[in-house]
């Protein structure tokens, strides 16, 4: 095998899960986060989530787990591992999540303006928008 490949094939498959609208299954979410060699107590930090309980997350035997916008942020924070700054990228990524993209802070991850704008672009709105 040419040697990079390995890296190049697994950031290739990341891309595809985390611009998918779908939510993601267990076994991905497991696989995203050993792509980027991160520990289940690292992604538990960053969802605010005991990792005990992020763990449950990552079996197969509780599937739904994680809420759907804790799907969706961990999109976003894949995205923004792997070097995601496409805008139409980031953008089709917002437009996907829908009403949910207006409630995820997601200040650390992308810039507030560029959040901002997509979200009043595709009429997403929200009372207690928490993005920045």
């Amino acid at each position: 095998m040419a040697p990079g490949f390995e890296d190049f094939a697994e950031h290739a498959i990341a891309f595809q899960l985390i611009t998918t609208q779908k939510l993601l299954l267990p076994k991905e979410v497991r696989f995203l986060r050993l792509v980027f060699d991160l520990t289940q107590q690292d992604v538990a930090d960053f969802l605010e989530c005991q990792r005990t309980y992020y763990s449950k997350c990552e079996s197969e035997k509780n599937p739904n787990s994680l809420s759907s916008e804790k799907l969706k942020l961990l999109k976003l924070f894949y995205a923004e591992r792997l070097g995601v700054d496409n805008p139409d990228v980031i953008y089709r990524m917002i437009k996907n999540m829908g009403q949910e993209a207006a409630t995820l802070d997601t200040s650390h991850l992308f810039p507030k303006e560029q959040i901002d704008s997509y979200i009043r672009e595709l009429g997403i709105e929200n009372d207690k928008v928490m993005y920045g």
